[in-house]
């Protein structure tokens, strides 16, 4: 089955949004429908501080809409900006600063699923 081009394109775009402002350990998950339905893809990513997480998040959210003429269902964590959360509906991204991606281990509850560090083809 041929993937949703748009849904490649919107992961693609938020790898580079993510690069664009340095950030870290940028990871790729790909969901089957067998392991869940919650979504298509997480991409996890870290930063070393707050303001660089928010700086992320902020990028994402401007290049996603000007590139794609999308917008987030729902944003979560900007306020204390220690695990950001946007809901892309069909892509959830993950920005952590390393503390907490280290507790909440996301990439261990899904180790089931494919990973990938490099944008898709």
């Amino acid at each position: 089955m041929e993937e949703k081009t748009d849904v490649k394109s919107l992961v693609n775009t938020i790898y580079q949004a993510i690069e664009d402002k340095k950030g870290n350990n940028i990871t790729i998950i790909k969901f089957s429908p067998e392991i869940t339905s919650l979504c298509d893809y997480f991409i996890i990513a870290d930063a070393e501080s707050d303001r660089q997480l928010k700086a992320i998040s902020d990028w994402i959210q401007r290049k996603v809409k000007t590139d794609l003429h999308t917008r987030p269902l729902h944003v979560e964590g900007e306020q204390f900006a220690q695990w950001i959360v946007l809901d892309y509906l069909d892509v959830i991204v993950h920005l952590f600063t390393p503390e907490m991606r280290d507790f909440y281990a996301l990439e261990q509850l899904w180790a089931d699923a494919d990973f990938f560090k490099k944008p898709l083809n």
